[in-house]
């Protein structure tokens, strides 16, 4: 006949067995010793959940993506001066630029010719400092 197949349970209660033993080599599996887990977290009776350090997470970068977004139009609004245009992005992801005196569209090639003449600009008083 065919040999019998241990019962199923029985097969996975060695398995355990087996992983809470190591593989013999001497490998401490209990988690705490993991290098990501520091002493101090894994003896904290009450450590934050995942959901609590994503929280603090975005409360401690709120002030920082504040400046970033600052500084964006800070940005924005120098372009705007030194090429005298304003960039729209269309439904399907292109940009139009548009003169700001006269709100007449101007060709992506005289918004960069603009656009360069003002990086050269900073670049010369730069220079000069």
């Amino acid at each position: 006949g065919y040999p019998l197949l241990p019962n199923t349970t029985e097969r996975r209660e060695k398995q355990r067995q087996k992983k809470r033993k190591g593989n013999g080599d001497g490998t401490d599996l209990d988690w705490t010793s993991s290098p990501c887990v520091s002493k101090e977290a894994a003896e904290d009776p009450n450590p934050m959940t995942a959901m609590e350090r994503k929280r603090d997470l975005i409360m401690r970068m709120g002030p920082i993506v504040e400046a970033m977004e600052k500084r964006k139009e800070e940005d924005t609004k120098a372009v705007q001066v030194a090429t005298n245009c304003r960039a729209e992005k269309n439904r399907r992801g292109k940009f139009r630029y548009y003169e700001l005196d006269t709100c007449k569209q101007v060709s992506p090639v005289e918004f960069e010719n603009r656009y360069l003449a003002m990086i050269r600009d900073i670049k010369t008083k730069q220079a000069k400092k």
